[in-house]
C-alpha cells in the first residue's frame, strides 16, 4: 500500500515538472537586440528584432528577406508559410535562431508578426 502511494505521489511530481517546464518555455522570449548586436558568437542562441524588409523572395516552402533596422542588415530564411503576405517595405518582428550560412549571418525565422 505504501509504495502506491509513493508511485502516485512520484507520478504526480513528475506531471507538474513537466507542466512547468511547458508554461515556462511558452512565456520566455528572447531579447531584443538590434541587427548590429547579431554575431557569430551567437551562433544558435534565439534573437527577436524588429526590421524592415529591403527585398523579398518566395519560392515554394522558402523565403528569403533581406531585412534592416537603425544598426544594420541581415538575411531572414522562413521555411513554410510563415512570411506570405509580406512585402518590401513591411515592418516586421522576427523571432529566430541565429545560423551562419556560407560564412554569412543570417536568422531562421520561428516566427514572424507585422
Amino acid at each position: 500500500m505504501e509504495e502506491r502511494k509513493l508511485e502516485n505521489v512520484a507520478w504526480a511530481v513528475s506531471l507538474a515538472g513537466i507542466l512547468l517546464i511547458l508554461f515556462i518555455s511558452e512565456i520566455a522570449e528572447a531579447d531584443e537586440v538590434s541587427i548590429s548586436e547579431i554575431n557569430e558568437g551567437m551562433e544558435g542562441e534565439e534573437v527577436m528584432f524588429n526590421a524592415e524588409i529591403v527585398k523579398i523572395i518566395q519560392k515554394e516552402g522558402i523565403s528569403i528577406l533581406d531585412v534592416k533596422d537603425g544598426t544594420g542588415k541581415i538575411t531572414v530564411v522562413a521555411l513554410g508559410d510563415e512570411a506570405l503576405g509580406l512585402s518590401g517595405k513591411d515592418r516586421i518582428l522576427i523571432y529566430g535562431d541565429v545560423k551562419i550560412y556560407n560564412g554569412k549571418l543570417e536568422v531562421e525565422a520561428s516566427q514572424i508578426k507585422k
